[in-house]
Parts: structure tokens; sequence; C-alpha cells
């Protein structure tokens, strides 16, 4: 079921899928219909029987995007839900979560892919962290991860704690558990 007509490729996949991208006229690179546009579809991945939105944006970053990577959403005016420019480096800041589905090579600079915006999906826990209880909430971590949500912070770290949570997770890490996957139901609101 899509919230528009049929998806324009498949989860896992890319608008080009691999063939090269025109890049000589950046305004008209091909697929900007499909910017921003959300699909509904089944969770075909972990069996929950749920329902995933993903959205079509665009990787504006010179790096390849991964998948289970936060992402850091364009800060060009009216880009925010259609584009984004790379992995996120800063905690608990507004984020997106690649599609755990991409292709190992990831997704190339100019590219469409979907990231999912509700529903269960696979995230990666940070190098060196803390544990992440079963049903806490998750926000972005640096270097394209996750960690708990910390709501112990005082003005600004609280805020952007509270404000850009990615989600909560369905399963449990310890402390020990470092650049883990970790099952969460993404939940942004935005």
């Amino acid at each position: 079921m899509a919230r528009f007509e049929e998806p324009p490729f498949s989860r896992g996949e890319t608008y080009f899928g691999g063939s090269a991208i025109p890049t000589t006229d950046l305004t008209n690179i091909g697929g900007e219909q499909y910017e921003g546009r959300e699909y509904m579809t089944e969770d075909d991945f972990h069996g929950s029987g749920a329902h995933l939105t993903l959205r079509v944006v665009r990787n504006m970053s010179a790096t390849a995007v991964l998948a289970k990577q936060t992402l850091i959403p364009s800060s060009v005016a009216d880009m925010a839900h259609r584009r984004v420019n790379g992995v996120q480096t800063v905690n608990a800041a507004l984020s997106y979560i690649a599609d755990e589905k991409l292709p190992a090579a990831g997704v190339p600079q100019y590219d469409l892919f979907y990231v999912v915006m509700e529903g269960p999906t696979l995230v990666t826990s940070p190098i060196a962290g803390s544990a992440i209880p079963i049903l806490s909430g998750v926000v972005a971590a640096s270097t394209g991860k996750v960690a708990v949500q910390d709501l112990s912070g005082a003005t600004s770290a609280l805020g952007g704690n509270l404000q850009n949570s990615l989600g909560r997770a369905l399963e449990a890490l310890t402390a020990g558990q470092t650049a883990t996957d970790v099952l969460i139901y993404a939940n942004i609101k935005w």
C-alpha cells in the first residue's frame, strides 16, 4: 500500500541502480519528482507484519551513504525533507535512518534511496557507548550511529534528546556490545 502510487524502485535499491548518474545539470539529474515522497509497505525483513513508511531522499554528499546510518538532512531551504548531506556527526541532532537493505557499496552522490520514517529497522550502535535498554528512546550519535536517549541533560542537550528522538529500541544492547546492529521502531515525525 503506497501513500502515492507504486514506489519508483524496490527497497534495498536506488533510483539509478548502478547506472551512470547525469551530473552536467544538477538542477535536472533525474527523479526529482520522487524526492520527499513517502511510501507505505509491509515489514518483509523482520517478520513483524508492521507497516513501514519510507521516504525517498537524494544523497548530496560526495561520500556514499551506507545501510543503517543516521544521516544529516539538507540545510538548503525547502530541501530538508528531500535530501541528505551525509552521515550524522552530531549527537541527538535531527536525522534520518538509511534503509537497512541498501547494497554494500551504498548510495553514490546524487542517487535517490529510501530512509525509514516509521517502523522496525536496524541501526548500529557506536564503537564506544552505553547500554541501550529495551524500549528506551534512541537518538543519533556521531559517526552515523545511534545511542540511548539522554534525558538527564539541561537546556539545549535535553532539548535535542527530546525533539530529535529516532524511535524506541525493540531489543537491548549491553555497554559491551559496540558497533552492533540493534532493532528499533523508528518514529521520525517531521
